[in-house]
């Protein structure tokens, strides 16, 4: 099977990055909406893959800046483009992005921990999520982390 990457470009930076058929963007749920908003695509959350955290940003207003991108499935794969939010949004090979000199720093860094995550298995480069229950009653929180092995999920001491 091709490995296929999409780049969505906005003014200033790509936003979503579109890998080997799974999508990037932001945390969850969001994610797969704005994905969907922006390009069409119907997708699903799989994993978080990284943060990007700044404290000068200049667009910040003296804040700190995250950019957090997301390893998502896509269900569907024709791209229909917001003119609105977008420049651009493509598939390509993922190695030809990992090679190409005409991208960000982040884009370059993400694209070859795709590439390792492809070849050696997502299990070393995602963070899952878990919906755990949060202290109030009937309420509930989302928690990114390395996959607990079951064993541990369940350990009352130590076993």
């Amino acid at each position: 099977m091709k490995k296929y990457t999409g780049i969505l470009t906005t003014a200033l930076q790509p936003i979503i990055i579109l890998i080997d058929l799974y999508i990037f963007f932001y945390v969850g749920d969001t994610a797969v909406r704005e994905v969907f908003e922006e390009t069409g695509i119907k997708s699903e959350f799989r994993s978080l893959l990284s943060i990007r955290q700044q404290h000068t940003h200049p667009g910040a207003f003296g804040k700190s800046d995250m950019y957090i991108i997301c390893r998502l499935k896509p269900y569907s794969f024709t791209v229909n483009l917001c003119q609105h939010e977008c420049l651009k949004c493509e598939w390509m090979d993922l190695s030809d992005l990992v090679k190409t000199k005409n991208t960000t720093p982040i884009t370059s860094r993400v694209a070859r921990l795709l590439l390792y995550g492809y070849r050696e298995g997502f299990d070393k480069i995602d963070l899952t999520m878990e919906e755990l229950p949060a202290v109030y009653t009937g309420l509930f929180y989302k928690l990114y982390h390395k996959k607990l092995p079951d064993n541990y999920k369940t350990m009352t001491g130590m076993d």
